[in-house]
């Protein structure tokens, strides 16, 4: 591309005058991608006077010659004014502070990088920040930060102001849990106790699941990525029992009524935490572990034939369930968690 020095020159004071930050300062960079500009460091006068020399010709576009527009004003009033009155090497020194900035925002650059190693988590269509390490950073870095979330989801961070990056930090630090937030360019951000969200569009409500599920057998999930292994065998009182690890569950077969079922949470649903006399609302129990909102839809359920709750795959047995003194028959259940969907327990 055929940019010069006047050009990058413009630039900068342009992006003062509109209150760019740091980025706006750098004015037109020597290569960007697949663009380069090897007449960038050339003043537009050298150019004409080599031109001149050696009898090239060459066009003016008329449009470069009134001040309509706010590059031309700049070009053809203020920056000869400014060079006549108050600063003779105005074009130098903004080259000058361009080029300090761009060496003090590769620092910067490198920074944000580490920065969000550790406190967000990039996906395709989605970017998860954590909170905690997320509140820990310098202002300066939260901001990058959240521009390079937005750039990353939107491919630019075009309309997106330096007042939605201030609503947003606000919002990551300030926010109750289940808020939601609109953001320019189709973004939406939640937030969910420890993280906040934020994704292009909106996020699909799950729908409803459910299942029936062969005991003993082999129950495959796709969309949840889950597997769910049952098995049955005698009790023995000096067998030992599973009780620690949240992927398994261990329960009396013959309290069960009818055939078991895999689904969602539903509202209204309750059951009795094992260790508990009493009933619990299942929202209220996740609401009590934290499970944010976002998830709660996905995680799996078993049910028996009247209904009542098993297990909450990957939390907790119901305590109606649990194995006693009088067990004849145990049932296993054995949830396994395709990578990349761990967030399901």
């Amino acid at each position: 591309l055929g940019h010069n020095r006047d050009d990058h020159v413009e630039t900068v004071l342009m992006n003062i005058f509109r209150g760019s930050g740091l980025d706006g300062l750098v004015g037109i960079e020597p290569v960007r991608g697949h663009y380069i500009r090897p007449l960038i460091e050339i003043s537009r006068h050298d150019i004409e006077n080599y031109l001149k020399v050696r009898k090239l010709d060459f066009r003016t576009d008329r449009t470069n010659l009134t001040t309509e527009y706010f590059r031309n004003s700049l070009r053809l009033e203020l920056i000869p004014l400014i060079e006549q009155r108050y600063c003779s090497h105005l074009s130098q020194s903004l080259v000058r502070l361009s080029d300090i900035v761009r060496q003090d925002l590769n620092f910067l650059d490198e920074k944000t990088r580490l920065a969000m190693d550790l406190c967000a988590e990039i996906e395709p269509k989605k970017v998860k920040i954590k909170i905690k390490e997320f509140n820990k950073l310098h202002e300066a870095i939260k901001r990058r930060i959240v521009r390079k979330c937005v750039e990353h989801l939107a491919g630019d961070v075009k309309d997106f102001e330096l007042k939605n990056v201030r609503k947003l930090i606000q919002f990551i630090e300030q926010s109750t849990s289940g808020s939601r937030m609109d953001l320019p360019r189709n973004l939406t951000a939640q937030k969910d106790y420890e993280f906040v969200y934020i994704y292009q569009g909106e996020i699909e409500a799950p729908e409803e699941f459910e299942y029936p599920l062969p005991v003993p057998g082999t129950f495959i999930e796709e969309r949840l990525g889950i597997t769910l292994e049952s098995s049955l065998e005698a009790f023995s009182k000096d067998q030992a029992i599973v009780g620690n690890n949240p992927l398994i569950a261990q329960l009396d077969y013959d309290k069960i009524i009818g055939n078991l079922i895999l689904r969602n949470w539903r509202p209204g649903d309750r059951f009795f935490p094992l260790g508990m006399a009493c009933s619990k609302k299942v929202q209220d129990f996740f609401t009590d572990l934290k499970v944010p909102r976002r998830k709660r839809a996905r995680i799996p359920i078993v049910v028996d034939g009247a209904g009542r709750i098993v297990w909450i795959a990957g939390f907790r047995l119901d305590d109606r369930f649990k194995i006693t003194s009088s067990t004849r028959m145990i049932l296993t259940l054995k949830m396994s968690v395709s990578r990349g969907q761990e967030d399901l327990t």
